[in-house]
Formats: structure tokens, sequence, C-alpha cells
């Protein structure tokens, strides 16, 4: 279970540093940070000097989130709505960093490398209350969803791992903490709604106890946080709205 939990946090670390070592370049690379994708947050001094940054490129989501690991209750427009509303991925870099622009790109990756092996534990754990080899929980970090959060700075990990912990915890019928993971996931990455959807239909259908109904609840959070986001932009723009 733990070996499990150390493999999906090696492979992380894994993941990262192969694009570091191929580059040459800093941490920052992980960021893809473009020179030519929209609005030229590389410019405006909010990253460090430092900042690895993709000349003649888009670059890709992480860095957005570098950017609101800055400030990530701030509705900057020059970062599109479908990836300011994935609100706790930047907040836990926030929180670790302390906002310092020298330090975000090292909380987020940290962020990253945490989740897969946390991930790994908790599906170990589920595992093995089921009479399966907790080993098999090494997948869990060699998804692709894992590996691309940790290359790239993004949330796919974190709500991988959000989602883990909540099944888990389903398991042993701990609902109140259940549904606070689940509200964790959707606020990592929205897609996270297609899982908690199935949950609870599920339970609906083998008609559970009220407590499960607490699950219900879980979208709460991400809801508030879209509608007080779309107030402040001054449009609504659904986090499905990726074209952005």
């Amino acid at each position: 279970m733990f070996t499990a939990a150390a493999m999906c946090a090696v492979l992380a670390t894994a993941a990262s540093l192969a694009v570091t070592v191929r580059t040459g370049a800093n941490l920052t690379v992980l960021a893809a940070v473009g020179e030519t994708h929209g609005p030229p947050l590389w410019r405006d001094g909010r990253l460090p000097d430092w900042t690895a940054v993709q000349r003649g490129q888009d670059g890709y989501d992480g860095q957005y989130y570098l950017v609101m690991a800055l400030e990530p209750l701030g509705a900057d427009p020059a970062i599109p709505a479908a990836r300011r509303q994935r609100l706790l991925f930047p907040l836990l870099g926030w929180l670790l960093s302390a906002g310092d622009p020298e330090l975000a790109v090292y909380a987020l990756a940290a962020v990253g490398v945490a989740a897969a092996g946390i991930g790994g534990l908790f599906a170990g754990l589920w595992l093995r209350e089921r009479g399966l080899a907790a080993w098999w929980a090494t997948l869990a970090g060699a998804n692709a969803g894992v590996l691309l959060g940790a290359q790239y700075l993004c949330p796919d990990g974190l709500m991988i791992c959000l989602l883990m912990v909540s099944v888990w915890l389903i398991g042993r019928d701990r609902w109140v903490a259940a549904t606070l993971a689940m509200a964790g996931a959707t606020l990592a990455k929205e897609a996270a709604l297609v899982p908690w959807l199935g949950a609870v239909l599920g339970l609906a259908w083998h008609r559970e106890d009220r407590r499960a109904r607490l699950l219900v609840l879980a979208p709460l959070p991400w809801i508030v946080w879209v509608c007080l986001l779309s107030f402040r932009m001054g449009e609504f723009a659904p986090a499905w709205n990726v074209q952005d």
C-alpha cells in the first residue's frame, strides 16, 4: 500500500524531471508559458525573470495556473474563464508558496507529486479492503491524467486524487468526509462532475439511506465559485467553454 503510494509519487516526479532534463530549462518549463497565446502573461512582471518562455509557441494550461497561484481569487481577464474556475489547484499552490512568485512553480509541482502519492495510497487502501493486491494502485500514478498534471502543472492529478479519497470514504460510509472530498475534486476540475453524477445515480438506484444524500451537495462550492466569478467578470462562462 505505502509502496504503491511511493511509486505513484516517484512516477509523477519522474514525469516532471523528464521535461526539465529534456529541455535543459528550470522548473518553470513545466508551466509551458507561451510567447504567442493571448495576453503576454510573462511580460507583465508577475512571473519571475527566470521564467522559461516557449518562443513562438502558444504554451499550455500550466501558464494560467502559475499566474493564478499568485492571486487565486482574482478575476484576471487574461486568464480564460474555463481555467479560472478550476480553483483548488492554484489555491493550494498559493497557500504553499504564500503567494511568492519565486516559489509558486515549486509549490504547484509539489502539489502534483503529493496528489499522485496520496491518490495511490487511498487506491491501495480501497483495493486491500476488498482482498486485492494493493500494488495495483501503482496504476493510479501511471494514468495519463496524473502524469499530464505533473508534466504541465495541471489539476488533473489533484482531481483524480480527491476522487480516489472520496471513493474510499464512501466505502466506509463516511458521507460527510466523502462529500467534502468530492467537492474538492469538482473545484480542482469540472470533469469530476461525471463520476459525481454516476455516484449519485448509483446511490439513488440502490436507495441508500439519507446520509448518502449528502453527496448531492458536493458540487455546491464549485457552483458558488462559478456564479461569483461570472458576476465579477460580467458574463457567465461555463467551465466547459474551453475554446478560450
